[in-house]
């Protein structure tokens, strides 16, 4: 039997943060310099998107408004959604949202829910003024149904706020409930892992943090990217630190822990029969070129269904202790 104490590696270090105190802007002259702000970013797109058409090369840029006019249908079976065009308005999230408790996951994060109709949960993230420029444009650019979605922005004094799709575990809780995924699970996990990694290479991104953390998961099954605040544009050679990320995501969802000397392979050669197609894809990962050629390996070949995972992400869910801080409100 496995010793996960020892082996374990990745742990889930989630700190009570301390509450928010929202602050109103004090000025028309603010609220004009934020929309200044964001009419900058807007117009460094344009830009960028002309030089790029001239070019040839790829830059940071909106899609153009005749795909982001692409039918529904199409954006569903492709994954793509078209470049937002959000503007960071001069005023508090909560006006809006009403705050609901502090949790750590994949960075600090405010689970809120919305005042009004549609009322549902949702993520607030909080970017200091110097980081929030290249926040506000990655998550404009970056959209894809295995990405998390940003929905609103708001700017204060504090800084950017920005209002993603509400994620309630990430893969790092997977891994710490005792249950294990079976091949099939595990390319459910895996392929949409790999469809996220796939759009930012063809965009021209990388991301360059992948792990276990910022990957999140919803309660129907559906695995997205997270942090896109991360990515930057790719070297020539692609996105070969996503690629390499692959290996020890896989490691820790097939045996709960990377090896101490950092090699790849799987220790529990019961669960997992050497011959197998996940222990496969873990050796590809090491020697792979591409997204691409690891979408074609046998495991990802089966009709895999984010539904198989609603019982593994239940699980987890009810093994989550401990994650998060409440503050009460008094009236």
């Amino acid at each position: 039997m496995v010793d996960l104490s020892k082996n374990r590696h990745t742990q889930i270090d989630m700190l009570a943060l301390a509450g928010e105190e929202s602050i109103k802007p004090s000025s028309k002259n603010a609220e004009r310099q934020a929309s200044h702000s964001s009419d900058r970013i807007l117009q460094k797109d344009n830009q960028n998107n002309n030089k790029s058409r001239l070019t040839g090369k790829h830059t940071l840029k909106p899609q153009r408004s005749s795909d982001m006019n692409k039918s529904r249908s199409t954006q569903e079976n492709s994954g793509m959604v078209g470049a937002l065009r959000l503007r960071a308005a001069w005023k508090s999230p909560w006006d809006k949202y009403e705050k609901i408790y502090d949790l750590e996951l994949g960075g600090a994060v405010v689970v809120a829910v919305r005042k009004t109709a549609p009322v549902e949960l949702v993520h607030v993230r909080l970017f200091s003024r110097s980081a929030g420029e290249k926040a506000l444009h990655m998550f404009r650019q970056i959209q894809h149904r295995n990405i998390v979605t940003a929905l609103d922005a708001f700017t204060t004094s504090e800084g950017l706020f920005m209002i993603l799709e509400h994620m309630p575990i990430s893969l790092d809780q997977l891994v710490s409930s005792p249950a294990y995924p079976d091949e099939q699970q595990l390319s459910a996990i895996l392929g949409q892992v790999l469809n996220g990694i796939d759009y930012l290479s063809a965009e021209g991104f990388e991301h360059g943090s992948l792990c276990c953390s910022n990957i999140f998961v919803k309660t129907n099954g559906e695995v997205k990217i997270a942090n896109q605040e991360c990515c930057h544009s790719a070297k020539p050679r692609g996105n070969t630190r996503d690629l390499r990320a692959l290996s020890p995501i896989v490691m820790e969802l097939m045996q709960k822990y990377v090896k101490e000397d950092e090699a790849i392979g799987i220790d529990d050669l019961h669960r997992w029969h050497p011959n197998s197609n996940a222990v496969g894809f873990l050796s590809a990962t090491t020697s792979a070129t591409s997204i691409k050629e690891l979408l074609k390996h046998p495991l990802m070949a089966g009709q895999w269904r984010k539904e198989s995972l609603i019982g593994l992400i239940s699980l987890a869910q009810v093994c989550l202790r401990g994650r998060y801080k409440y503050t009460s409100i008094l009236v």
